[in-house]
């Protein structure tokens, strides 16, 4: 199967989608625009509007956790103070979750 647009044109695998749902994407919307539109490697979850970590793990029942579950892409949470960084394919060399 051909990939989709948006990674045929761009060569992109990595995305970062907003899934807060109020001026945004909410987290099942978010989920088919990354499984069923563009079809990246890996995921940077953004703009949640919540508290959606703690001790650096994501929270039961937050919009960050349901995102989660629907995305069939690594999904990776920005926690403060930490630096994530990637490969060209993607894959985190450092400072992912």
């Amino acid at each position: 199967m051909a990939s989709p647009l948006p990674l045929f044109h761009y060569g992109a695998q990595l995305v970062v989608i907003n899934i807060g749902g109020t001026f945004t994407t909410g987290p099942t919307e978010a989920a088919y625009v990354i499984n069923d539109l563009i079809s990246p490697a890996a995921v940077i979850a953004s703009h949640a509007n919540e508290a959606a970590t703690e001790n650096g793990k994501v929270v039961a029942g937050t919009r960050t956790a349901r995102f989660t579950e629907l995305v069939s892409a690594a999904v990776h949470v920005p926690l403060s103070g930490r630096t994530m960084a990637f490969n060209g394919a993607a894959g985190c060399i450092s400072g992912c979750n």
